[in-house]
């Protein structure tokens, strides 16, 4: 699922948002924007999201954390109040959300371009589904392929592949 991102200009977000960018572009994980294409902009695995039950616009609301090369987290922005209920119920089973930094390719003296942020949240019903290794598992027993998936990875197995696809995306 693809999830642009809301109110990143709000405050210093913009600020916060290049602060991140440059974090990364230091510890040389993110070349800078010049000439790249929107592919080479995706950072796997830096992004959480956290509910926000308190907050006096919408009891729903839904934060967008960017975590920088430091490990610290910020928070950018939120999730658009319309998609709050189906990304809530995708929280429970996604266990990395990659990030794409937009526009702010070139600054000019004139102008400064607004950095978007869009995020990929990777379900793990359908990573699984998708992966021919951990679909073989499933081939047997009844029920349902979210049942299936779900009873034989069991919460052991599915934290082993978090860490898995983890270690992978970082080495």
């Amino acid at each position: 699922m693809e999830l642009k991102v809301v109110g990143v200009t709000k405050g210093n977000r913009q600020e916060v948002i290049r602060s991140i960018i440059d974090s990364y572009v230091e510890k040389g994980k993110l070349k800078s924007f010049e000439g790249l294409s929107d592919e080479d902009q995706v950072l796997k695995g830096i992004a959480s999201l956290e509910k926000e039950p308190d907050n006096p616009h919408d009891p729903n609301a839904i934060k967008v954390m960017l975590n920088d090369a430091h490990g610290k987290k910020h928070h950018v922005g939120y999730i658009a109040k319309e998609q709050t209920a189906e990304v809530s119920e995708l929280m429970k089973r996604t266990p990395r959300i990659d990030v794409e930094f937009t526009g702010g390719k070139y600054i000019t003296e004139e102008e400064e371009l607004t950095t978007g942020i869009v995020l990929h949240l990777v379900d793990v019903v359908e990573y699984v589904e998708n992966n021919p290794v951990l679909n073989k598992l499933l081939e047997k027993g009844d029920g349902t392929r979210k049942t299936k998936i779900l009873n034989r990875l069991g919460c052991g197995l599915l934290l082993f592949i978090v860490f898995m696809i983890m270690i992978i995306i970082f080495v």
